[in-house]
């Protein structure tokens, strides 16, 4: 028999009613038709054809049944907002109205796209007219080898004859809907490999879907249609996307709404009447964090039916803990449960009653669960994987599938009452995610755990074959199975223990590697840390530890080969011996240039890349072996030809040498000199061609030449200021420049005219760019607020489509993926953003540099090139980015702040929702406020009751952080909210502006305590004094200004060229200033300096002082973390540094609970925060006379760190990945 799923998704339709319609028509149409030989063939064939058509589309129309359909939204990428969404029918419909010809729909697991696909194909049979074109559902699990001859196989299977199939590939177009890719385990672009749309070939439209988990970030080479022509470029409009969004809080109503219609007056289970609306929608608001889970489709599916079993109406929803896997624990046992009593009340023979009872009395919950993970471990094991199987029993009764399939005995009761459906001969769980969930029950199952001392839930001991089915197969690449396990390592201590375990004993028998590979990758998953582990001799080959933190971890002797370790925290991790053959760290060693490197370019072929340097020269390495070929003089204008091994050098040579010159690589000559700018080069550029050159100059021209002759063909004039920036459209036909008079300008490059002036910048343009397709313009510029750096324009209306803002420092380069797809943009001091160019949206940052000049994609898209002026140039992967689906709650925060004890953490994601830590527990809790808006900055009271938010509204709200009410809204800045601080007490809430001023707000009436005006530049940095009666307020006009806190009136003002942020000392004594010079003593009364704190020089961001006045904790803009000892008067030594990342806050924390131990904790641009032990002298293990930090926790932005590790003896290491760790380890 067929099983239904728990809840179907419906939607009617008069299915008998249309296909008689259709019946009649068909014949109707052809009455009045003059009929010739040729003719009655043509009609024979036809209505041939349609009959066949008519019998498919009433199969489909009478299977489907979808009781509730909640119609989906979504976004148009994996990287746009989650809050710009457009129903994705709607979408769907524009995309079959249009010329392109693939779709890919994406989501989770879970999130739908099955269920939109068949209402989709729904929808187009019940329109469908004839000659029309034909909607064909295609499950390519189902499809042996869909590679190839994808649409025959489906329509042999429909029983359509070879003349019918060859009537439709001939002079029919169909709508393909490919549903599961990812299940199928295709790596193959199906559209290229079955020739669609080629001549001859089938003429198709295909939507197909995709789980998101299953792809990398170089995804859509595997959809888009592939020219014929291998050396014609990709045309990106004939693919389109969207990525299934989650539901919002008015669908999960709407589908509850729907879902209690359907259900019966009493759930005969329990033996109560069912749940209301009102019940069902109380436990999703009111139990933590359900909300969020119960967002996909199929997890509140599950949890709807589970719910009234798993808590009690009458229960403290607050105090419950309801995760992914224990929703479907609870649907599993219901399921069971419901159809053992459905099988008790049917009528069964005698023999299959016998079996039902010794079924029951041996534990028909048991057998039932068992069943499925045999078959789940079956399907993986023996069939690879592939969730359909396929049976019938005369032909494979003495196979492997006959325990699960055979139609007779306790195999048949148990399938029956599983959750495996059929359809035909073909068998699968209902849902892919109950095949990975049996799959993880066969490694850990809570029912195969022996209770002992005396019953105590944490100290039960896993079964003994643990190992073995651990190391059945490598789990690794299974992200949904990972999970399943992960959240199991959360709830219990003996698994954990267990996981554990494996890793230790791989130390001695090499038999269970795969089993400990398998177990730290669970444990990674699980968001456990590994800080100061002992790992010697560990064997995890193939492990996934990204994202992990093995801060000071001993590897020594280990067996690390193939482990990815990208972003993963190993400071002070110690290597030696190790064998890493294949370890991939996720990012390539960078180039040392000596001399600061400012703009660099790669050859047509992507094998050279050439780098040019101050003191006017430029170097060139073979990308291959990253070796100098050659040096060049000239600089720092340099671009490669698109069509062969030449590279145009522009710059002032020496005075008066304003020239360009066109070097022949091959040939190592100088081919043509350009001769005719005034004053220096700043840009050159080719045409795509190859036949033109552009250049820009700091004579406010900029100039067109011909590479053929060197004759200058244009002279361009129009700007006021130097040149920064010239780029060609692809096509060559217009010219757009970028100049330090703040305009864009558009040319004709064909005759040399002035098109348009966009003239949108405040401040100077350093850099132009057409993206691959020319529909987009892109110009940055230097920084001024902050903000609105990045500009793209419509190329051809000149309108501005999105302000990319975020990046901290002048915007020196921007550089289009050669797919169009992305725009890198560098930033002064926060490293490369990539963005999505269609959206707008920031895709990765990419951190670790700081004075970035430029950067470059490869031809290849592999990587991106970057310079810097400390002389390196980085090599960034593209396509290997960090794909992270175990996301843990919180980890996705964008900004934060930190109690005035360190004792609590609040942090908030873009969306605007907030989450309040514990700091060394690391417990945490939603902040339900009932609101999703975007802060611009936030701030914690010194009781953690009260939390503050700035936005781009200007306004500034106080929020509880224990109910989540809004509890006041202050407005009155006219810009940008970016700064603001609680006074000591909490009775002060004072915000700082780009407005320029400063706003001191009552907490407890809300009224306006003081406003501050006059100060030098915009407030950047906000400090109340230990008593609370002063403020200080630090602005970008490298002044501060000290301030009455009670009465507005200012006390005295305090400059220091280069400043940065000045506060507060914890005894009042002093204030504190950092700039580039290094840190500095004022007095607080009469604002002089006092210099005590002279001896620090480095050029610090921010910093803090302990709150015992002996230690100052400070971070760098490059990212080092210093410590210095202050308790001396007289001098200030500096006992600890270590490279970590760009901090924007550092607190400290005392905890009395642990001997008065000091903690520090920074929050960094990653954004992540990490919470570090000051371990000094006095500890254990730690040398005489020295202190350092050892991290403790971390949460949230995942980078790389090689820091100090050791390697001495490394075995097997790439020579890459040797100069990489060479590199890293001694920053």
């Amino acid at each position: 028999m067929t099983n239904d799923p728990p809840t179907s998704l419906h939607a009617t339709g008069e299915g008998n009613d249309l296909n008689n319609n259709q019946s009649i028509n068909l014949i109707d149409s052809f009455q009045d038709l003059e009929i010739n030989s040729k003719t009655e063939v043509d009609i024979h064939e036809t209505l041939y054809l349609e009959n066949g058509l008519h019998n498919l589309r009433s199969l489909r129309l009478n299977e489907f049944d979808q009781r509730i359909y909640i119609a989906p939204m979504a976004k148009a990428n994996l990287q746009a907002r989650d809050d710009i969404l457009f129903p994705l029918m709607d979408k769907v419909q524009e995309f079959l109205a249009s010329e392109r010809e693939v779709m890919l729909i994406l989501g989770d697991s879970g999130s739908g796209k099955s269920t939109f696909n068949r209402h989709l194909e729904h929808q187009l049979w019940t329109e469908y007219k004839q000659g029309g074109p034909i909607p064909l559902y295609i499950n390519l699990p189902t499809i042996d080898n869909p590679a190839h001859d994808l649409i025959e196989k489906e329509l042999q299977f429909h029983n359509f004859s070879e003349e019918q199939v060859m009537e439709m590939k001939l002079h029919r177009q169909l709508i393909l809907i490919c549903d599961g890719y990812d299940e199928s385990q295709l790596k193959t672009n199906i559209h290229t490999t079955n020739q669609f749309n080629r001549p001859g070939q089938w003429r198709v439209k295909v939507v197909i879907s995709c789980r998101t988990q299953y792809l990398g970030q170089d995804y859509r080479s595997r959809f888009q249609p592939q020219p014929v022509d291998r050396y014609q470029r990709t045309t990106v409009d004939d693919f389109q996307e969207a990525v299934v969004a989650v539901f919002s809080r008015a669908q999960i109503q709407q589908y509850v709404d729907e879902y209690v219609k359907n259900l019966p007056a009493v759930d005969t289970l329990l033996d109560k009447p069912t749940w209301t609306v009102e019940e069902y929608m109380d436990k999703l608001v009111n139990i933590p964090s359900l909300l969020d889970l119960v967002s996909n489709p199929f997890l509140l599916i599950l949890a709807l039916d589970a719910l009234p079993t798993v808590v009690a109406s009458t229960k403290d929803l607050s105090t419950i803990t309801i995760t992914r896997v224990q929703l479907y624990d609870s649907f599993v046992k219901r399921w069971l449960n419901v159809n053992r009593r459905r099988l008790e009340d049917s009528p069964l023979s005698y023999d299959e009653r016998l079996e039902l009872d010794l079924l029951i009395e041996d534990n028909f919950l048991y057998h039932g669960i068992k069943f499925q993970k045999d078959l789940a471990t079956a399907i993986f094991i023996d069939h690879a994987g592939n969730p359909v199987v396929k049976y019938t029993h005369f032909h494979e009764k003495y196979t492997w599938k006959a325990a699960f399939f055979c139609p007779n005995g306790q195999v048949k009761l148990l399938r029956e009452s599983s959750t495996v459906m059929r359809s035909g001969a073909s068998f699968r769980f209902l849902h892919r995610s109950f095949l990975e969930y049996f799959y993880s029950r066969t490694i850990y199952d809570p029912l195969d755990y022996s209770l002992e001392a005396d019953g105590d839930l944490d100290e039960r001991e896993p079964g003994p074959d643990l190992m073995t089915r651990l190391g059945r197969m490598n789990i690794v690449k299974e992200s949904s199975i990972l999970k399943f396990l992960a959240e199991r390592v959360e709830a219990d201590a003996a698994f954990k223990r267990g996981l554990f375990g494996a890793i230790e004993d791989s130390k001695i028998d090499a038999n269970v590697a795969q089993a400990s590979a398998n177990a730290i990758s669970v444990l990674v998953k699980a968001g456990v840390q590994f800080n100061g582990k002992e790992l010697r001799g560990i064997r995890i080959p193939s492990a996934d530890l990204r994202g992990g933190n093995f801060d000071s971890a001993d590897f020594e002797g280990a067996d690390l080969s193939d482990v990815n370790m990208g972003r993963a925290w190993l400071r002070l991790a110690n290597f030696s011996k190790a064998q890493m053959v294949g370890v991939q760290f996720g990012e390539l060693p960078c180039l040392n240039a000596v001399l600061p490197a400012t703009h660099c370019d790669f050859s047509f072929d992507g094998k050279l890349l050439a780098v040019a340097v101050m003191g006017d020269a430029v170097i060139a390495y073979d990308t291959d072996t990253w070796r100098t070929t050659m040096v060049y003089p000239g600089g720092p204008a340099l671009a490669f030809s698109p069509i062969n091994n030449e590279v145009a050098i522009g710059g002032a040579l020496s005075d008066g040498d304003n020239n360009v010159y066109l070097h022949d690589v091959t040939a190592e000559e100088v081919r043509l000199v350009l001769i005719g700018h005034e004053k220096s080069v700043n840009c050159t550029v080719y045409s795509r061609n190859g036949t033109q050159l552009a250049t820009g100059s700091s004579d406010h021209t900029v100039r067109i030449w011909s590479t053929l002759s060197g004759d200058a063909l244009y002279f361009l004039k129009g700007h006021t200021g130097p040149v920064k920036g010239v780029a060609f459209s692809p096509a060559g036909v217009q010219l757009v420049s970028g100049s330090d008079d703040g305009t864009v300008r558009t040319w004709d490059a064909r005759v040399g005219h002035a098109l348009a002036i966009l003239g949108d910048h405040t401040s100077s343009v350093n850099s132009v760019v057409y993206s691959p397709d020319g529909s987009q313009i892109a110009s940055s510029n230097t920084n001024s607020k902050g903000d609105e750096d990045v500009r793209l324009w419509d190329a051809r209306s000149g309108d501005i489509k999105h302000i990319l803002t975020g990046h901290y420092g002048d915007v020196s380069s921007l550089a289009y993926s050669p797919d169009g797809r992305q725009l890198a943009s560098c930033s002064k001091l926060k490293g490369i953003h990539l963005w999505d160019s269609l959206s707008g949206e920031l895709i990765s940052l990419l951190t670790g540099n700081i004075n970035i000049t430029s950067a470059t994609f490869s031809p290849t898209n592999n990587y991106i090139a970057s310079t810097a002026l400390d002389g390196t140039v980085r090599l960034w992967r593209v396509g290997a980015e960090f794909e992270d689906f175990f996301l843990r709650l919180g980890d996705n925060f964008t900004s934060g702040d930190v109690c005035a004890d360190g004792s609590r953490i609040v942090t908030c994601t873009k969306e605007g929702r907030m989450r309040i830590w514990e700091t060394l527990t690391g417990k945490s809790r939603d902040i339900k406020t009932g609101y999703n808006i975007p802060f611009t900055e936030m701030a914690l009271s010194s009781c953690s009751t009260k939390v503050a938010s700035g936005h781009n509204d200007h306004k500034v709200r106080l929020w509880d952080t224990q109910t989540g009410v809004l509890l006041q809204v202050h407005e009155g800045h006219t810009d940008t909210v970016v700064v603001m601080a609680f006074s000591p007490n909490g009775d002060q809430i004072s915000s700082g502006s780009f407005d320029k001023t400063v706003r001191i707000w009552d907490t407890l009436t809300g009224r306006v305590v003081a406003v501050l005006e006059a100060h030098s530049g915009e407030v950047h940095g906000l400090k109340y004094s230990p008593s609370g009666h002063q403020i200080v307020a630090s602005t970008s006009g490298n002044v501060a200004h000290v301030w009455c806190s009670r009465t507005g009136a200012k006390v005295f003002d305090m400059a220091e060229p280069e400043g940065r942020s000045w506060m507060f000392s914890p005894d009042g004594r002093h204030i504190i200033s950092t700039s580039a010079k290094g840190l500095q003593s004022w007095d607080p009364l009469t604002g002089q300096r006092t210099g005590r704190l002279s001896d620090i020089q480095d050029f610090c961001m921010v910093f803090s002082i302990s709150p015992d006045n002996n230690f100052i904790a400070a971070s760098s803009p490059y990212g080092m973390l210093m410590l210095w000892d202050v308790s001396s008067d007289r001098c200030c030594t500096e006992i600890y540094r270590v490279r970590t990342e760009m901090a924007y806050e550092v607190r400290w924390m005392r905890d009395t609970t642990d001997g008065d131990r000091l903690y520090l904790l920074t929050l960094t641009s990653g954004p992540s925060l990490r919470v570090w032990r000051l371990s000094k002298e006095e500890d254990e293990g730690v040398e005489r006379g020295v202190c350092s930090l050892q991290l403790v926790r971390s949460i949230g932005g995942r980078v790389l760190s090689l820091a100090q590790t050791k390697a001495d003896g490394v075995v097997g290491l790439s020579p890459a990945n040797l100069k990489l760790l060479d590199q890293r380890r001694n920053e």
